[in-house]
């Protein structure tokens, strides 16, 4: 299999890999690393949070917290990388549908590494949805169910 430009799929894959596939830029792109990969069907990446993360300033200042929003958009975006190295989703964008079975379990703070874990639960006439989970070390933080439709860019 392999990327924009003709690049063979290596794991793990780095950010500049992770740009060719998906469309997100800073600083909004919330995967540095895919380190798991299998198309179509699962894959795991992961994001090393500092406190230089824009978001930290203002959520909270002096207690600063991973916004869970933000954490539901970093499976997402694990999520488009499992489906657009495809080659029927190639040079296509991946449309947040909504997310349902939302679950918080615990606080995520600069320093931390999240761990996405991603699976495809369906993907059917161009809409499909994921179940994902992020880890801190081996304990859950969040998981949640996110609704996408795969459209041309």
């Amino acid at each position: 299999m392999q990327i924009e430009g003709g690049e063979p799929i290596k794991l793990p894959m780095e950010r500049e890999q992770v740009l060719k596939i998906i469309p997100h830029r800073p600083p909004m792109v919330l995967v540095d690393r895919i380190i798991e990969l299998d198309p179509g069907k699962s894959a795991r990446g992961t994001r090393k949070l500092t406190l230089d993360d824009p978001w930290f300033a203002g959520h909270f200042p002096g207690n600063p917290i991973m916004p869970g929003v933000l954490m539901v958009e970093a499976i997402a975006q694990t999520g488009a990388v499992l489906l657009m190295v495809l080659p029927e989703c190639r040079d296509k964008l991946g449309i947040f549908g909504g997310a349902d079975k939302v679950r918080a379990k615990r606080i995520v703070v600069p320093g931390e590494v999240m761990d996405m874990r991603v699976k495809l639960d369906y993907y059917k006439m161009s809409v499909g949805r994921i179940t994902g989970t992020i880890h801190i070390d081996d304990e859950l933080a969040m998981s949640a169910q996110i609704r996408f439709k795969i459209v041309d860019a």
